[in-house]
């Protein structure tokens, strides 16, 4: 772990961290370039190959049959599973947009209209274990949405996923990861239909694959190394603050956990109890606490701005007073108020989404939601024209859209 003092020394250790999770950007874009190349002339037969050469898998089938297994029913994960899910759906649905949106006046009405994707694309990282909580988190607002297909990808189809897929409704998912999976699912195969969206996240390469078909498929963000600011004072729980950094920090190289204190006490506190719940861990890859940094600021509204400037996928506010410093923080995927919101209720079992921006793409968005599976369709019925035509001719006069003012001056006196 590092010690960091001061808001300049903050700015730089996590720029390097940012940079080190998409590795070496140009030997990426390159390797990721050929993979889709392949992709795109062979399909299945390039997945497979692919397959072989970068993950070691022969993948003599790739899709894989959804089915409920009866001894589920009797499994704790599948019913906290459900659980989750359920909690995902409720939010979802609370923040779906007004069905249609319509605006009457005088001689026109317009209608706006939310329509979901009609397939979209799930891709969820192997990691050591799979990740169930990831499906569901990007399934069920799909299904919330009203998206009918879901085409769900992934290195690492574990009972636990299976699981998670037959309780978001799925019929098949497919065995790939990686760049070849995005491919598969933007360009489709015999095997693998092609979506319209793909969501989720991944690590450089797939991150850089769903950057490179953007121009074929829509993708929701690239969403990277595990990010957290835990903002602190001499009132927080070292021992909590050490274990939201550290959980966050195990979820994979590249990763930027930063604790910002406004006490040195603290700071040292956070510290020794990162110290001891390593040691306790034993075997720990070294790249956890290379993932972490603790710094120190001189008042909370130093460590305020600070989380607001690097826009971090989680901010935790650990002190006193965490509802109004809370209200302070606008620039994040997801904010945990107080000391006994770890983090990690976020990424399992609140039924907030967990797939957020990372890499600073707060500033420009939130995390996945069900309205990232809506499209808008705007519709308009004019019956009067006379007004509208008044004002549109002089605008499309100023533009020099001659046409345009001709086809309104038509029909002007109908």
């Amino acid at each position: 772990m590092n010690m960091l003092d001061g808001a300049d020394k903050i700015v730089t250790w996590t720029a390097s961290r940012r940079r080190s999770g998409t590795g070496s950007e140009g030997e990426v874009r390159k390797r990721v370039q050929r993979i889709l190349e392949r992709v795109e002339a062979d399909r299945d037969a390039a997945v497979r190959q692919l397959s072989k050469e970068l993950d070691g898998v022969d993948l003599k089938v790739i899709g894989i049959k959804v089915f409920l297994d009866p001894k589920w029913k009797r499994d704790p994960l599948y019913a906290s599973l459900r659980e989750a899910a359920a909690r995902i759906w409720r939010l979802s649905v609370a923040q779906m947009p007004e069905e249609n949106v319509i605006l009457r006046s005088k001689g026109y009405d317009a209608t706006v209209r939310s329509m979901p994707y009609k397939r979209i694309g799930v891709y969820v990282p192997g990691g050591t274990a799979g990740y169930p909580s990831t499906l569901l988190m990007c399934a069920i607002p799909a299904r919330a949405a009203g998206v009918k297909e879901i085409v769900v990808c992934t290195p690492k189809p574990t009972r636990a996923l299976m699981m998670a897929a037959q309780i978001a409704g799925l019929r098949m998912v497919y065995r790939v990861g990686g760049a070849q999976a995005i491919a598969a699912m933007a360009y489709g195969t015999l095997t693998i239909p092609r979506v319209e969206k793909v969501v989720g996240p991944g690590n450089a390469y797939v991150t850089e694959a769903k950057i490179a078909l953007r121009d074929r498929v829509d993708i929701d963000m690239p969403a990277g190394p595990s990010e957290v600011v835990v903002v602190a004072d001499g009132s927080s729980d070292p021992e909590l603050i050490a274990l939201d950094l550290l959980a966050q920090a195990e979820h994979g190289p590249g990763g930027m956990c930063l604790c910002v204190c406004t006490s040195r006490s603290m700071a040292k506190r956070v510290e020794k109890a990162l110290g001891s719940e390593i040691k306790r861990a034993k075997g720990l890859p070294v790249w956890v606490g290379k993932n972490i940094a603790i710094s120190l600021v001189k008042t909370l509204d130093e460590a305020i701005d600070l989380a607001n400037e690097l826009a971090p996928e989680h901010v935790s506010v650990a002190c006193a007073d965490a509802g109004k410093i809370a209200e302070r923080i606008t620039v994040a995927g997801t904010v945990c108020v107080g000391k006994d919101t770890a983090v990690a209720f976020g990424d399992y079992s609140a039924g907030v989404n967990h797939v957020l921006p990372t890499g600073g793409a707060a500033r420009t968005r939130g995390g996945l939601s069900v309205r990232d599976f809506l499209r808008q369709v705007q519709y308009l019925r004019v019956s009067d024209p006379g007004p509208l035509a008044s004002v549109g001719m002089e605008i499309a006069r100023a533009e020099g859209f001659a046409f345009h003012e001709a086809s309104m001056r038509k029909r002007k006196g109908r």
